[in-house]
Order: structure tokens, then sequence, then C-alpha cells
């Protein structure tokens, strides 16, 4: 649903790269009024776990077994907690620039552009950089690069069913190449679009079905770790966290088009119950790994999967096609808000223009394929996306908070002290998380 809304409105956007609507004649905000072909409050809960589950659910188990059940579940929890303060002040931030500027369609990148604007001076100078950072981050190649690495794995385990041995690289090298294909074409992402919800449905599905094989399936040849672990795997397991909790690229799309966007942020609303939700999952989906599997918990946890059950091996195929259409719908949702906004307009309309855009396109598939060849591990890109999000995903919010309360003149000493604290706490952690990630990449490529 999101997606097909998501088309409708490139469809009716002009070529004006802001997304400010001048009528002086709609005075009220727009999340007061009610979206009636809109989606629902489970719906919005859906999209918002799925975005956040996606690589978490098979990740986590790995990690909790090294810094132990106990440690993992209060960093899980206090993370996801911190991370979802921080997505409601992006919906705060974004329902005042709608009540005051009419914002019709905003995102993260809309909010940041609109906030650094009317910044003090230094902050106004640093308005294009950040926001291009901003557009690097939504994009996420990083994310993509972890799923090219699943899809690739999970079509290895399946070859093995018919005595097939794939090389790892050959294979993700042929999946970049047809995901790149598919993310040059526009027909191919209007083809897929009446399949988000039911890859949405396949996904949830396969990961019972996994859960309960879990629960079912016993292997305890391995020692299963205290369930206090090693707590000097902290750092680079916070970022783990983040990553996994990650969902600021699609929260404000959602809430766009929820029937009641009020909904989003009311008491048991849509983003505090995405956040139960995630945080039960993962810790009971952890738990039952950490327990039934002990020291063999692979990396990812569909590994752990028999590869000679014809039922599962249906399973595993099922889930790796519902990695496969978000992989190219969520390309293309990003990449049209960064090129209606910042090229569209701007280019002139000739073949440089297209040239332009299929090379930003290609780019893009291009960049996540490297990092999938560089760091060919799950565990060290979901850091490495975190650390990159200590910045650009919960630092920046308190800083956009406190610019729009210098702007507004809005004296609160309670959110400026507690804005700063977060700050300073976010470049500590950075700083700490990136010597931490450092290490671990020597580590992978020490002899």
């Amino acid at each position: 649903m999101i997606f097909k809304d998501w088309l409708e409105h490139l469809n009716k956007k002009s070529d004006k790269s802001s997304s400010v609507e001048n009528n002086d004649n709609d005075e009220q905000n727009i999340l007061d009024h009610d979206h009636h072909d809109g989606i629902g409050y489970w719906g919005s809960v859906a999209h918002i776990v799925r975005a956040a589950a996606g690589t978490g659910i098979l990740i986590l188990p790995m990690e909790m077994k090294s810094l132990g059940y106990i440690n993992g579940s209060l960093l899980l929890i206090g993370v996801t907690l911190i991370y979802y303060h921080i997505l409601h002040i992006l919906l705060d931030l974004n329902f005042r620039l709608q009540k005051h500027l009419n914002l019709k369609y905003s995102t993260f990148a809309v909010v940041v552009d609109k906030i650094f604007t009317v910044a003090p001076s230094p902050f106004r100078q640093c308005r294009r950089p950040v926001v291009y950072l901003i557009y690097i981050y939504y994009m996420m190649p990083i994310d993509k690069a972890m799923t090219l690495i699943l899809i690739s794995s999970n079509i290895q385990n399946m070859a093995q069913y018919f005595d097939i041995d794939l090389n790892f690289t050959w294979v993700i090298t042929c999946l970049s190449i047809f995901l790149c294909s598919c993310c040059m074409f526009r027909s191919v992402f209007k083809a897929l679009v009446p399949f988000s919800s039911a890859s949405n449905l396949c996904y949830f599905a396969s990961l019972v079905v996994v859960i309960i094989y879990s629960i079912i399936y016993r292997n305890l040849e391995g020692n299963i770790r205290p369930f206090a672990g090693d707590v000097s795997l902290v750092l680079k397991n916070t970022s783990i966290c983040l990553n996994a909790a990650f969902a600021t690229n699609i929260i404000l799309p959602v809430c766009n088009a929820m029937k009641k966007p009020r909904k989003m942020v009311s008491n048991f609303g849509s983003l505090y119950m995405s956040a139960f939700i995630v945080v039960i999952v993962y810790t009971a989906f952890a738990l039952i790994t950490y327990i039934n599997f002990g020291d063999e918990v692979q990396g990812d946890i569909l590994e752990n999967l028999p590869v000679d059950n014809l039922f599962l091996l249906s399973v595993k195929f099922i889930f790796t096609l519902t990695l496969t259409v978000p992989y190219v719908l969520l390309f293309y949702a990003c990449f049209d808000v960064i090129w209606m906004s910042e090229f569209q307009s701007n280019l002139p309309e000739n073949k440089c223009k297209c040239i332009i855009e299929y090379s930003i396109r290609f780019g893009y598939n291009a960049l996540a394929y490297f990092f999938a060849l560089v760091v060919p591990n799950l565990s060290l890109l979901a850091s490495l996306a975190g650390v990159i999000g200590i910045l650009l995903d919960v630092a920046i919010m308190p800083l956009l908070q406190l610019l729009l309360m210098y702007a507004s003149k809005e004296k609160n000493y309670w959110i400026f002290c507690k804005n700063l604290i977060l700050i300073a706490f976010c470049l500590v952690l950075f700083v700490l998380s990136v010597n931490n990630f450092i290490e671990e990449l020597s580590k992978l490529y020490e002899p």
C-alpha cells in the first residue's frame, strides 16, 4: 500500500524540487484530516516492523551468543528505547513543519533541509553538505549489501540440496547484475508494487516457520554460553542493535500514508507498538536460538536450517524472494526522493540528464556490491551501518530540535539539557565505535 501511495504521489508531482505547497486556503494541519484511502494502524505497524526486522532477526542470535543473552537483551532494550525516542523527535519535527509550512509530503531529508534553512548562519552554511549526507545515508548501500549477502548465502545453501557447489563471489556478482538491471527500469518497479503487501505477509510467515523450527529442533553439541557473557563486546553490539532497529527511512512515508497520521505517536500508537513488537520478537527469537543451538548458531540464523529438508528449502526460497522485492521497491522510493529534489528541475532536458540519472542508479548498486565484497560479514556490515547511524540517525535529531527551538524562540530547559547530553553521548559513542570497527575489520583480514 505504501508503495502505491508513493507511486501516485510521484505521478502527480510537478518538476519543482520543493515539496512545499503554498495554498493560503489550507489553514489546517494536514495531520488533522483523515486519509480514507491510506493504510491503517496495523498496516503501519507491519511496515515499520518489516523495515526494522529485516536483518536484525537473523544476526542478533549470534551476537547474543557472544555477549550473553541477559547483557544482549538489556542492551537491545536500551538502544531501542533511545532510538524510538529519536524517531518520536523526528515525527514531532515533521508535524510542526507540516503545520507551519503546509508540507504535504515530507521525508527525513526534507525535514533536515527546512530546519537548517531557518537555523543560525553557521548551520545554514552546512545545509547542503548535511542534506547530501542524509541522502546517501537515506539510500544506505550498506543495508543493500547485507541483503545481497543474505540472498547469495541462501542461494548457495539451496543449491546444496541439488548437490551443486556455487562460488559465493560468482553468486553475488550475478545477483548484483540482476538486481541492478531491475533498478534501471521503472516498469519493473511498477510491476512489483502490487506485490509489496504479499511480500510482507510471506516475510512474516517465513519467520514464523523459522521460529517454530528453532523451538522444535535442538542441537546442543556446542556449549551454551553463560547468559551474562563478554561485556567487552558492548560497543560492537550497540551499533548492531541500532542497525537492527533502523526505520528512519520509512517512518515518515508510513506516517504520511496513514489514514489517521496522529495515531503514529498517540498512546499505544504505531510507533510504540512497533518498538514493543521489535523488542519482543528479537529477544524471544534470540532466546530460542540461543538455547536450542548453543555454540552452533551461525552468523545468519537461516544457515542453521538443514539443506536436506524440502519444506524448509521452500521456506528459504520464499524468504529469499521477500528480500528481493523490497530491494527494488525501496531503491526506487529513496532514489526518487533524491532525483526529484536535487536533479529533476536543475538539469536541462537532454541526453546528459538521462546519462546522469542512470549513472546514479548504476553507481548506487555498484557501491552496494562493493561493500558486500569488501566486508562479506553480516555482523560487521550491520556494525558499520550502526556506526554511521549514531551520527546521521541519532545525534542529528536532538540537534534539529534545538535548531528549531532557536528559530521559534522557544525556551525549554529540560529539552535543551537532555538533547545536549544525547548529542555528547553520541559523539563519544561514535569515536569509540569507529575505533572498534577498524579493529574488527583488521581481524577479518588477518592471515
